[in-house]
């Protein structure tokens, strides 16, 4: 079976050029799942994977349209496709 294709966002860059690059990225897959990981320079860290119903899976001609979102408060950033909420997390400084 081939691996599902992911498209999504990034954000929180910081040191891009640099030697530790570290940001987050939230990605959505063909299969329902979305996926949030940090990078901190060589280091990946898992934060979340999981199926949701939100998201939208490709039609029998293979298109298919999501809208994916992040929402940064003071206490949380959420993690919206289509309009729901598939997680959240606490706010805080990332290393």
């Amino acid at each position: 079976m081939d691996k599902p294709t992911s498209y999504g966002l990034f954000f929180g860059g910081n040191d891009m050029d640099g030697a530790a690059p570290t940001y987050v990225y939230f990605t959505i897959a063909q299969d329902g799942t979305f996926q949030i990981r940090h990078r901190a320079g060589n280091d990946i860290h898992d934060m979340d994977k999981s199926l949701h119903y939100a998201i939208k899976k490709p039609d029998a001609t293979g298109k298919v349209t999501n809208v994916l979102e992040v929402q940064v408060a003071p206490t949380a950033v959420s993690y919206l496709v289509n309009g729901a909420v598939v997680d959240a997390t606490p706010t805080r400084a990332m290393a």
